[in-house]
């Protein structure tokens, strides 16, 4: 069995390899690419607080409140869907925190605006639809982007070049599909080599698309990939198109 640490504050960066320290779901604590576990989070509610106090020396239990303090339902909704839900890290939930104290209005529209612009200032990626999705269970919300862009007047966020946001939506994409770690790697390098990225997630649904192509033994629709990046499949084919003109690639439809 492998190492186990025992952790009583929220490890950022994993001791082994540098990685991000995640939630993995199923209550541990792991690094997202070794898979060292650093510790467990037990099923329960989230800031319940224990007062037995020969448990709490004798586990090593994770109380984030303590550095949070969610104080409304909805800063505890916020939290949850941070930490739990999204398995963001410490510093991010803590932004989401402050951001949401910081606009007016509350309401769960305020936790989805709040949390998307400390995303952005922290260069974390987290789809639109997905975090509303986490937030309130629906894709619609009316007035959303409204709060999102007071709620942004309250970060330093530095924008991203679009081949860096492309890389980031090949990542998505082929964990959403499972694709293969070689049509990864083929998309990766389909995007760097490319003079211009203007639209990041439409290029990313092409470049995944060429990739699988040439490396899925089993055959991925053009829909299929367009759908997993929330873009057009007609966007997807005229990008489709663009890349084996640009890189001279040869495909076989």
């Amino acid at each position: 069995m492998g190492r186990v640490y025992a952790v009583f504050q929220d490890p950022v960066e994993c001791v082994e390899c540098g990685g991000r320290v995640i939630y993995d779901g199923n209550g541990l604590l792991v690094c997202e690419q070794c898979g060292l576990v650093y510790g467990r989070v037990y099923d329960m509610p989230l800031f319940e607080r224990r007062s037995d106090a020969k448990r709490r020396a004798n586990v090593a239990h994770y109380y984030p409140e303590k550095q949070l303090k969610p104080e409304t339902p909805l800063e505890r909704l916020l939290v949850e869907v941070c930490i739990r839900r999204l398995g963001l890290n410490l510093n991010t939930t803590v932004t989401a925190l402050k951001v949401y104290r910081k606009i007016r209005g509350h309401s769960r529209k305020h936790v989805v605006a709040a949390i998307w612009a400390a995303c952005k200032a922290h260069g974390t990626y987290v789809s639109l639809d997905e975090l509303k999705k986490a937030v309130t269970g629906r894709s619609k919300i009316s007035g959303l982007f409204t709060v999102v862009a007071e709620a942004m007047k309250h970060v330093h966020a530095k924008p991203e070049p679009p081949r860096k946001t492309a890389l980031k939506h090949v990542d998505k994409i082929c964990y959403t599909l499972s694709l293969s770690s070689e049509t990864h790697s083929i998309a990766y390098e389909i995007i760097k080599k490319l003079k211009h990225v203007a639209n990041p997630k439409t290029v990313a649904a092409a470049a995944v698309y060429t990739a699988a192509l040439t490396a899925e033994p089993k055959r991925v629709g053009q829909k299929e990939i367009a759908e997993a990046a929330h873009v057009s499949d007609v966007a997807l084919r005229l990008q489709f198109y663009r890349i084996i003109k640009e890189l001279t690639i040869e495909v076989y439809l």
